[in-house]
């Protein structure tokens, strides 16, 4: 009776490890670097939507805000293939246009799935959508954050708009040639060095009613060619800027400016995700389509505000993000 005892729990044991699934492999593969806070936010997103799944999840980040050469590309890159043929993930999540143009449309066409998310480029730009390539495009707010600094500042009606100089940003200029503002625009700036961010300015001070920020994680001390860190860009930007200002990233706005309508990192990581986890469940990722998130949040620096004078309606209080 003992030995049919043991063989019966031999039997279930084996059964029971036989049923059992290894977890699925994942990979992220991220533009930029782990402290930057779009990476922050699209990690968080992306996460909570795994956090009930059976998955193993690697990280590999491509530091591209830090360092711009063509010479870093090409080696990041070939070390983010090397990561994918080590870990042979079951689908790879690519985060930023970079990780988009340098690693996911060197596969297109492959039996590896991959969704991108956080693209401001036109999909075709990269050869996508693909028989296993989907994702979600990251489409900038600038006319709702056009109505929102018009709301805090009515007598807005020229505003500038200052960015740096990289894939990102300039793909960004081009969405906005494609809207109707509902104020004037008097330029769009793509800048690389800060004396001549700082010089720009101090120039718009007379000459424009708001001023309007995009990126400024590649823009460089010129003398050394380092690209300074985006806080000090915009710490500088508040304290000499009299101007309102709206941003079009959310944690500008959190970290001082005045004010912005935003999609966040955490929807593109969290859409991304779970476009990921549908691929997984058995979904070809032909069949999904490129989707965009269409609604952004409005944000207001209520701290920012009182410096400039202004007074936020009621009806922003109800219905913005209020940042104290």
């Amino acid at each position: 009776m003992k030995k049919i005892t043991v063989m019966i729990a031999l039997i279930v044991m084996i059964f029971t490890s036989a049923c059992q699934k290894e977890p699925a492999k994942v990979l992220f593969i991220f533009s930029y670097h782990p402290e930057y806070e779009w990476v922050v936010e699209e990690t968080q997103g992306a996460l909570k939507a795994f956090q009930n799944q059976q998955v193993s999840i690697e990280k590999f980040y491509m530091d591209t805000k830090r360092n711009t050469s063509k010479e870093w590309m090409d080696k990041v890159s070939g070390e983010a293939i090397d990561m994918i043929m080590d870990y042979q993930p079951d689908v790879v999540i690519v985060f930023d246009d970079n990780a988009c143009r340098l690693v996911a449309r060197k596969f297109i066409g492959d039996e590896l799935p991959f969704v991108f998310c956080g693209m401001n480029a036109d999909p075709s730009d990269y050869g996508f959508p693909a028989s296993n390539i989907t994702g979600v495009l990251e489409r900038e707010f600038w006319a709702e954050s056009f109505d929102l600094v018009k709301e805090l500042a009515p007598g807005t009606e020229t505003v500038a708009i200052l960015m740096d100089s990289s894939a990102t940003a300039l793909k960004a200029a081009g969405h906005i040639m494609n809207i109707d503002p509902s104020v004037g625009i008097d330029g769009i700036y793509t800048i690389s060095y800060f004396d001549e961010w700082k010089a720009k300015v101090e120039e718009l001070q007379g000459t424009v009613d708001a001023i309007g920020l995009f990126v400024y994680f590649t823009i460089k001390d010129r003398a050394s060619g380092q690209a300074l860190a985006g806080e000090d860009i915009l710490n500088w930007t508040l304290k000499n800027n009299h101007l309102p200002e709206f941003a079009i990233l959310d944690f500008s706005v959190k970290a001082g400016a005045l004010c912005g309508s935003s999609e966040t990192g955490f929807v593109q990581g969290n859409l991304a995700a779970k476009v990921a986890q549908r691929i997984l469940d058995g979904e070809n990722p032909a069949d999904i389509p490129i989707t965009t998130p269409q609604n952004g949040i409005d944000y207001i620096n209520a701290q920012r505000a009182q410096q400039l004078g202004i007074t936020i309606p009621e009806h922003l209080l109800e219905n913005a993000e209020i940042i104290k």
